[in-house]
């Protein structure tokens, strides 16, 4: 049986225009939730568009996509925009099994 490494989760940020990204690697987990939070939460703060890129995600279990939806429910109501783009395989499961996919991402 191979064994199992783990990712270690990390958050890069870059602006584009009056986008701001959030590029999310490594196992969006329990552990990784509160960094996660934060880093979503100083990006709504900011205001405007704000793309959370999960391309590099290697696990998303249910503190990641409860992050997620945390944060888009509150830029929802602050009025800022908050939108997932370049969505992993891993991540992409989760968010159709949860019917969240479409509402994250647009």
């Amino acid at each position: 049986m191979p064994e199992h490494r783990t990712e270690p989760f990390g958050v890069a940020v870059s602006e584009d225009g009056g986008s701001l990204r959030l590029r999310f690697f490594g196992e969006y987990d329990y552990a990784a939730a509160e960094q996660a939070s934060e880093a979503l939460a100083r990006a709504c703060d900011r205001g405007g568009r704000i793309e959370v890129d999960l391309a590099g995600v290697s696990f998303l279990d249910s503190s990641g996509l409860r992050t997620l939806v945390t944060a888009r429910r509150a830029a929802d109501r602050d009025g800022c925009s908050l939108v997932v783009v370049d969505v992993s395989e891993r991540a992409r499961q989760v968010l159709d099994i949860t019917g969240t996919l479409d509402w994250l991402s647009s």
